[in-house]
């Protein structure tokens, strides 16, 4: 998630050279590829990686398929805030051997949003992102890639595991969609606004 917000950042940045972003470009790789070499002997590293049956790649994607089984049968309104837990232990007896039982969100924020809210929710949430995205891309602003890259980070994060539904972490991300909203030229007051 770091390496892709960092992307983000480099590649948006307008007061870089592309010299200046190729070398850090060069650095992240050089950073992520030894970060790689020293863990590569780390039994949690590869417990997390490796499709062994008690990895954690291989739990979260049987969460992800007894979350996937879940939205088939309730796509329109989800399983309603706070119920996956109960709901996935229902879901056992599809995925033996099943190798987790205490799992009280589905490790992927928009799978968490469709089953909590429903259809409506999901698109609610897609709407908003997708709304902060295209006004960050409009920005010319020095803070416009430290922004989307925050973002991005966010998202990335979401995708194996639930960042939205942690209470600090649902606080910094309302709080930078404010800011992201009070940095874009559309949710600045106008000129006509500050005068009254």
């Amino acid at each position: 998630s770091i390496l892709i917000a960092s992307l983000f950042c480099i590649f948006l940045d307008t007061t870089l050279t592309r010299r200046t972003k190729q070398a850090i470009f060069l650095l992240l790789v050089v950073i992520f590829g030894a970060f790689l070499l020293l863990e590569v002997d780390n039994t949690k590293w590869s417990s997390l990686t490796l499709l062994e049956e008690r990895s954690s790649l291989t739990s979260r994607v049987m969460i992800w398929q007894a979350a996937a089984k879940m939205i088939g049968e309730h796509p329109l309104l989800g399983i309603g805030v706070g119920r996956f837990q109960a709901v996935y232990l229902e879901y056992q007896q599809y995925f033996p051997p099943y190798l987790e039982w205490a799992v009280p969100q589905p490790h992927n924020m928009f799978l968490a949003v469709w089953l909590q809210t429903g259809i409506l929710g999901l698109a609610s949430f897609v709407f908003l992102v997708g709304h902060t995205f295209f006004l960050l891309l409009r920005e010319t602003k020095k803070e416009t890639p430290a922004l989307l890259g925050l973002l991005v980070l966010y998202l990335v994060c979401g995708i194996v595991d639930t960042p939205y539904f942690k209470t600090d972490q649902v606080f910094a991300f309302w709080v930078l969609i404010a800011l992201i909203f009070s940095h874009s030229e559309e949710g600045a007051p106008t000129q006509a606004s500050t005068v009254q």
